[in-house]
């Protein structure tokens, strides 16, 4: 986890650690620290051009475990300066509470009832997952990210399971979904991104993380 400091003060840090492709990260992470905590690992990658590869390397490197942690710090960053103008002007005082986050993951299946799995940095790989948006469903997130981190559509969302997660103060609910896109089950989708058995799928996961967790509960169901 990163140490003491805010989220700018992290990345400043780290810069002379980086290599160039992460420097770009960086760059525009700082540029754009009011849009982060609503962006996607591939919107950044896309505004940085760089690649979801490097952009995941990047976290890690200066600090953080995930994308999700490094957006929840630039949020409350983002908070407590906005709590400081409003001292300073004189209005009223704001009082910066722990953000709450929810989030989505999602079980993506082939018509061959294969899942979708991505390759997550130095921990093997993982579901699809993100951060739900203001006014968004949870089913409508699911579709947004699927949609923005594999380009296919998905229909008959599903609910598998939720789950706290205390180290991020986030509750995550997985969802399955079936992909509607002629020809879905071609063995690689886009960098990173495989269509596996949902055996292989456990093999490939850290036994103990959230994917492998909600992979599990929709094995026990006896869905795939």
């Amino acid at each position: 986890m990163a140490g003491a400091g805010s989220a700018t003060e992290v990345i400043g840090g780290a810069l002379p650690l980086l290599s160039r492709t992460e420097g770009r990260v960086a760059d525009y992470v700082l540029a754009h620290m009011d849009d982060v905590p609503r962006l996607t690992v591939r919107e950044v990658a896309r505004g940085s051009r760089t690649s979801t590869a490097t952009v995941s390397r990047f976290v890690r490197h200066v600090g953080y475990q995930n994308f999700s942690d490094l957006r929840l710090a630039v949020a409350r960053e983002r908070d407590m300066l906005v709590g400081l103008d409003e001292r300073e002007s004189g209005d009223v005082e704001k009082v910066v509470r722990p953000s709450f986050a929810v989030g989505v993951s999602a079980i993506v299946l082939d018509p061959r009832g294969r899942v979708l799995v991505g390759e997550a940095a130095l921990d093997g790989h993982r579901l699809l997952s993100d951060d739900v948006m203001r006014g968004e469903t949870l089913e409508q997130a699911v579709q947004r990210l699927v949609r923005v981190g594999s380009g296919l559509e998905v229909a008959g969302v599903d609910y598998v399971a939720s789950r706290y997660v205390p180290r991020s103060n986030a509750m995550v609910a997985c969802f399955a979904c079936q992909s509607s896109v002629a020809g879905a089950a071609t063995a690689e989708v886009a960098g990173g991104l495989s269509w596996v058995p949902i055996d292989k799928a456990l093999l490939m996961v850290n036994r103990g993380s959230l994917s492998h967790w909600f992979l599990e509960c929709y094995r026990r169901r006896g869905r795939a």
